[in-house]
C-alpha cells in the first residue's frame, strides 16, 4: 500500500511541476475549435429586385446570391447555379428572360445607351431618355435614379439595365 501511495505522489508531483494542464474538474466550459465562416461581399446586378452588394458566408452558391438580391419574374437564373462563391468572386451579372429567350442586360451608362444604339427589347424612346439624362447630368448611379428618369417606362424596362460596379453608389 505504501508503494502505491508513493507512486501516486510521484505522478501527481510530476503532473504539477511539469506544467501539465490537466483539469480534473467535472464541469468545463466548451471551447469550439471551429473557424469563423468567411464572409464575401459580391456585387449582384441586372434582372434582380435589389441591385447592389450582397453579403454571403463561405459555402454559398450563385443561386443564393440571386435569391438574396431578389428574384423577379424576368430573372434568368445562372447557368451554373450551384457554383460556389469564392474569394475571387466580385460580381455576378443576372440576365433576363423575355418569355422565349435569355437576353443580356445592358450597362445603363455604356456605349449602347450614350451612342443611342439599338438595344434589344428596349424602345428607342427609352434609350433617348437615358442618353439625354447622361448628357446633361452625368452617370446614373443606381436603380432609384433610373426609376426617376424612366417614369412610366420603368416597370417594363428596369430589369433590362444594370449599373456597373464602378458606377454604383449605395443610397441610405
Amino acid at each position: 500500500m505504501r508503494k502505491f501511495l508513493f507512486w501516486c505522489l510521484i505522478v501527481s508531483l510530476c503532473l504539477c511541476f511539469c506544467g501539465c494542464s490537466v483539469d480534473f474538474t467535472p464541469f468545463k466550459t466548451h471551447v469550439s475549435d471551429a473557424k469563423p465562416a468567411k464572409v464575401y461581399n459580391v456585387y449582384v446586378f441586372g434582372a434582380v429586385a435589389e441591385e447592389g452588394y450582397v453579403e454571403v458566408a463561405e459555402g454559398a452558391d450563385y443561386s443564393m446570391l440571386v435569391e438574396k438580391a431578389g428574384i423577379i419574374a424576368q430573372t434568368y437564373l445562372p447557368d451554373f447555379p450551384y457554383t460556389l462563391v469564392k474569394s475571387t468572386t466580385k460580381q455576378l451579372a443576372v440576365n433576363y428572360f423575355d418569355g422565349e429567350n435569355m437576353c443580356y442586360c445592358v450597362n445603363v451608362n455604356g456605349p449602347l445607351i450614350t451612342l443611342r444604339m439599338n438595344v434589344e427589347n428596349v424602345s428607342p424612346q427609352v434609350v433617348d431618355k437615358l442618353a439625354d439624362y447622361i448628357e446633361e447630368h452625368g452617370k446614373i448611379t443606381d436603380k432609384t435614379l433610373l426609376k426617376q428618369i424612366l417614369g412610366e417606362d420603368y416597370a417594363d424596362n428596369y430589369y433590362k439595365f444594370f449599373v456597373s460596379m464602378d458606377d454604383y453608389e449605395k443610397i441610405g
